[in-house]
Formats: C-alpha cells, structure tokens, sequence
C-alpha cells in the first residue's frame, strides 16, 4: 500500500507540472497583449517596426537629415547590430557607388565596442568599426568614438580618426597615448585640468588647416543641440 501511494503521488505531479506550465504561459502571453495594447495607445504600433533594409533607405536619403539612436539592456546585441548595419550600408553603397549623404556612426563608451582583447561580439564591433574606419569615406560613411579610457581601446582604430577632442585627461597613462600621437607638450595637458563643461583641446590633422596643432574651443551642450535639431524636423 505504500508504494501504491508514492506511485499516486508522483502521478498527480507530473500530471499537474504541464497544466501550470501552461496556466503560467496564458498568463505571460496576455501580459504582451496588454502591454502591446498600451504601446498602441501612444502611437506605437508594428507598423512604427523598421526593419534593416528600411533603415538603410532612410539613412540613404540626401535631402533629409535623419538622427537614429540604439539602445539596449544587452551590450552584446548592440554590438551586433553595429556590426549589421554598419557592413550592410557599406556594401550598399559599395555596389551601388553612393558617397552622400554622409552617414557617421557614433559609439559611446567605446571601450565597450573597440577594446583591445576583442572576443565573441566584441569582435564582430571592432571589426566593423575598422571597416569603416579605414574605407568608409570613400563612400561618405565616418567613424566618432568616445571614451573615458583610451588606455582600454583597440590602438590601431584608434590611430585612424583625423580629429580628436580631448578633455581632462588626469590619467597619466590616457595622457601618453594622446602625447604620442600628436605630440602634445605636458604643459598643454595642464590646461586641460583647468577645463569647464564644454570646453575641448581640438587636435587635428586637416579639419581645421593647422595640422596636429592643439586649439582650444569651446561647444554647445549635446542635449541641447539635439533637442534644436528635433525642432526643426
């Protein structure tokens, strides 16, 4: 009889486990659907959906300007994507021939994107990045990386851009990347301590006709920048 009742016992669990498993998929299912609901409420809908192709169309229309933000939880599936988009729009226009509009991809917190030991995704990001880099002007497409820590990126994507931005740079490790690259003086860096919000060091090698020669500028807050451009659209 003892057994007989271990026997029922277990029979009723694993007889049960399948109706829960689908009470609880019901459950999880008619939460997207009022979710979706609410979405829909503000204007968003699957047909607000742009899928690559759409996206690249978009980014390769010369009488509009157009500002497209990722953003994600997983890092990884950013950098991914990156890597999606950014080769595709090249073979695009590497096909096609197209050099405008200029398209520029802009990575913040680039030490996440372009480090030096790439792995898995990481890999994928820095790949593309150089891509670009490297033969994206040529059909209109730039690189912008920005970083806390230069020490952390990849050195050889970081020797393609043409212009730098420097801000204060307390890390004596940061300051000696940017010093061999441009030649920057000690007592040029000590400027830059004394740096308030929105003032840069600008060194570059033909942007500004004074090759590898630090000028000091002064730029409007990004957000506020942003948010003119959204009111002209």
């Amino acid at each position: 009889m003892q057994s007989h009742a271990v026997y029922r016992k277990k029979y009723f669990f694993y007889d049960n486990l399948g109706l829960i498993a689908r009470s609880n998929l019901e459950l999880f299912v008619n939460e997207l659907k009022k979710r979706y609901e609410k979405l829909k409420e503000f204007g968003f809908s699957n047909k607000n959906v742009i899928d690559q192709k759409k996206l690249i169309d978009i980014l390769n229309r010369p009488d509009e300007k157009t500002l497209v933000i990722f953003k994600s939880h997983d890092p990884d599936e950013l950098r991914n994507l990156a890597y999606q988009i950014g080769m595709s729009i090249f073979e695009d226009r590497r096909r096609s021939g197209k050099i405008d509009p200029v398209v520029s991809f802009i990575f913040d917190e680039a030490d996440e994107i372009i480090p030096q030991d790439a792995k898995d995704s990481y890999e994928r990001s820095s790949e593309v990045v150089m891509h670009l880099a490297r033969r994206g002007r040529k059909f209109g497409l730039g690189i912008g990386i920005a970083t806390q820590r230069i020490t952390y990126l990849n050195t050889n994507i970081m020797a393609q851009p043409h212009t730098y931005f420097v801000s204060k740079l307390p890390r004596k490790s940061d300051q000696e990347r940017i010093t061999d690259a441009f030649g920057i003086s000690e007592d040029m860096f000590k400027q830059t301590f004394k740096f308030k919000k929105g003032c840069w060091l600008l060194v570059s090698y033909d942007a500004i006709g004074l090759e590898a020669v630090p000028l000091p500028i002064y730029v409007q807050n990004a957000n506020d920048a942003v948010l003119e451009f959204l009111r002209t659209l």
